[in-house]
């Protein structure tokens, strides 16, 4: 597969998949007076370029850094919500992706920056979809701000 194919496969995956790092195009999103909304800035990361990493770790306490993915060819970062309905009802996708994709030197990886949701509430949303792919907790949600999420699962 060559390097443009690659892209837009990834490219595709990640507009495709609510609350994966993408850009806001809500420019006609109503505010609460009734003005059009501002549009946000646009995402910090770009598919193909490389960011900032910082440590993360997962539900089981294990810390991932770049060394982690150093020999993938690309890493989709999905973020999940262990509460959010819309988050529950895509995940199976997400699992069904990572097994297709990982065979072709892709890797997703999934994150919850919700402060609200535990650890114990992350291993078991692991374990009721079957989730093998690494789930980390970004606490603070630098690595939302990294990848220049927008909008994240709640």
């Amino acid at each position: 597969m060559n390097i443009r194919s690659r892209n837009t496969i990834i490219s595709a995956i990640l507009l495709l998949i609510p609350g994966a790092a993408y850009f806001n195009w809500l420019g006609d999103e109503l505010r609460a007076d009734d003005s059009p909304a501002k549009p946000m800035a646009v995402a910090k990361a770009m598919v193909g370029q490389k960011v900032a990493w910082q440590t993360l770790t997962d539900y089981q306490g294990k810390d991932w850094d770049t060394s982690s993915f150093h020999n993938q060819k690309g890493v989709v970062f999905a973020f999940l919500g262990t509460q959010c309905p819309l988050a529950k009802l895509y995940t199976l996708k997400l699992v069904s992706l990572a097994k297709e994709y990982e065979s072709r030197g892709i890797r997703f990886v999934a994150v919850d920056s919700n402060v609200q949701d535990s650890l114990a509430e992350m291993a078991a949303h692991a374990k009721k979809f079957g989730m093998t792919m690494p789930f980390l907790k970004d606490p603070d949600q630098r690595w939302a701000d990294e990848l220049g999420a927008t909008r994240t699962p709640e």
